[in-house]
């Protein structure tokens, strides 16, 4: 048990009692209740069409098994992230191949000068990119207008992984709202079903496809005309999901203010970089930057010994190639942050990082 973990879900009695009425119903599986969370989540981005599936890593499988050539196809995607994206193109095989797009090194974010360029170089030949898959890191959203031009200029998908995204903006417009997002709802996301996810669209092809995609084939109508796998998510998760869908505005401002509070306990250590604020991030984490590999490594140790839970920014999946993701796997931190916290526990955590971050 930590002291001071990575992250509490915003859980109380309302989610019991949600939970509750579903098993008194006797229908715990995908039944009335996912559709009306698919309702909420549609709603609330300003999306065409919403489909609840069991993860965002499934969500973003199916969304990427019906939209590419799956065997004459290379995706693009940002290094410095979680592997998810990465193990969904892997699962694939075939002739689908990956390449890295390194990021900026202060949003974290997929760098689109370095999209752009891969995109062009590549563009009518063997190893042509035919998919993008920008990542909102830690919720910090994307410039999706660009990334959108460069990839209509070069004939190229675009799959956004909003996994960390719900409850962010870009330019004013939930995240979600154009195109095809996946978000998660893991328990260290801005709302959670335990595990669980959602494919949100604007293409009525795709979402008929990811329909039968997610139970075996099965259509809207109940007719097995494609094909398909167990991918539901059950109304147990889908009632927690509705109640939290509730609570997203008080979040959201929790995290805020939290995050404004490490801002002004941390601002003056120059050991330390603070994350970029970006308009319309929801703060789902709160990632800062070390010196050097070996101050991370210090920091990480030291401060669970002290029983305050950290967590590596990221990871780089390029092995390397792509040298700003390469740096940041090694000198990124992930800090504890969640609605509730309070000033005490931030002053212990901001002292802590300050002293293992600059001891000799």
């Amino acid at each position: 048990m930590w002291k001071i973990p990575l992250n509490k879900p915003c859980i109380d009695i309302q989610e019991h009692v949600a939970v509750g009425d579903v098993l008194k119903s006797g229908m715990l599986s995908q039944g009335n209740v996912v559709e009306e969370f698919e309702e909420k989540v549609r709603r609330y981005v300003g999306a065409k069409y919403a489909v609840a599936v069991s993860s965002c890593t499934a969500g973003l499988y199916l969304a990427l098994r019906n939209k590419v050539d799956l065997w004459n196809c290379r995706v693009a995607i940002p290094a410095f992230t979680f592997p998810a994206a990465q193990c969904c193109v892997k699962h694939f095989g075939g002739e689908m191949g990956i390449e890295h797009i390194d990021v900026h090194d202060d949003t974290y974010n997929i760098d689109t000068e370095d999209l752009g360029n891969k995109l062009r170089a590549y563009r009518n030949s063997i190893d042509q990119i035919d998919a993008v898959i920008p990542i909102h890191q830690f919720g910090l959203p994307c410039e999706m207008n660009e990334i959108k031009k460069i990839a209509n200029e070069n004939s190229a998908v675009v799959l956004e992984d909003a996994a960390c995204a719900i409850g962010s903006t870009y330019k004013g417009e939930p995240i979600g709202k154009h195109g095809t997002a996946v978000f998660s709802f893991h328990g260290r996301k801005i709302i959670t079903t335990g595990e669980g996810g959602m494919v949100v669209t604007d293409d009525g092809e795709l979402y008929d496809k990811i329909i039968e995609g997610r139970q075996f084939g099965r259509n809207s109508h109940g007719e097995f005309r494609g094909e398909g796998m167990n991918f539901k998510m059950s109304d147990l998760a889908a009632a927690v999901g509705c109640v939290q869908m509730e609570k997203i505005p008080e979040i959201l401002r929790e995290r805020a203010k939290v995050a404004s509070i490490y801002r002004d306990l941390l601002g003056k250590n120059t050991s330390i970089t603070l994350p970029e604020y970006i308009e319309g991030t929801n703060w789902q984490s709160y990632v800062v930057r070390l010196k050097d590999g070996m101050t991370r490594h210090r920091a990480l140790l030291g401060m669970r010994e002290e029983g305050i839970e950290v967590q590596v920014g990221s990871f780089d999946s390029s092995n390397g190639a792509c040298s700003i993701s390469e740096e940041l796997s090694m000198t990124t931190l992930a800090l504890p942050i969640w609605p509730g916290m309070t000033r005490d526990e931030l002053e212990t955590i901001s002292e802590c990082l300050s002293h293992m971050s600059t001891e000799l």
